[in-house]
């Protein structure tokens, strides 16, 4: 997943997505993301996190 950053991308917006389909992307689920992001080689900033 690190060599394709587009599918990264992807991932880390269905990530987010599935996180907030209650209504509710609490900070948990932020830094849970974000630590993903990072582990992708991602910028967390660019999703808003």
């Amino acid at each position: 997943m690190k060599s394709n950053a587009e599918a990264a991308r992807l991932l880390i917006r269905m990530i987010i997505a599935i996180a907030a389909s209650d209504g509710n992307f609490d900070a948990g689920e932020k830094v849970v993301a974000a630590k993903i992001a990072q582990e992708l080689g991602l910028n967390a900033s660019e999703f808003g996190l």
